[in-house]
C-alpha cells in the first residue's frame, strides 16, 4: 500500500455527519488484532486553567492493519503538506 499525497475529492458524507466534530484529544488502545482510536474534546472549565476530563466524541474500532494504513496516510500528508489525500493500492 502506498499513500498518494495528491489532492482528491473526499467521499460524500451523510447529511447528519457533514458538520463533523471537534477533537483535540486522541487515545489509541491496541489489543489482540484490533485497535480502538478515541477522539475527544478537552477544554479548560469556565474560569479555570487546568483542562477538564476529555469528552469522547467519536470512537473508531479497526484492525491493526487499518491503524498502519492510517499512520501511512497521516505521515504522507504531513510530509507533503497536502490538505487532502486518499490512499491508493499499489498496482
Amino acid at each position: 500500500m502506498t499513500t498518494d499525497a495528491n489532492i482528491t475529492q473526499p467521499p460524500e458524507l451523510p447529511s447528519n455527519m457533514k458538520a463533523g466534530v471537534y477533537a483535540n484529544y486522541f487515545s489509541l488502545s491496541l489489543g489482540g488484532n484490533e485497535a480502538i482510536l478515541d477522539f475527544g474534546s478537552q477544554l479548560p472549565p469556565p474560569g479555570g486553567t487546568a483542562p477538564s476530563q476529555p469528552v469522547i466524541v467519536a470512537r473508531v474500532i479497526t484492525s491493526k492493519l487499518g491503524i498502519e494504513k492510517l499512520r501511512e496516510l497521516l505521515n504522507g500528508v504531513i510530509e507533503s503538506g497536502a490538505t487532502e489525500t486518499s490512499p491508493k493500492e499499489k498496482e
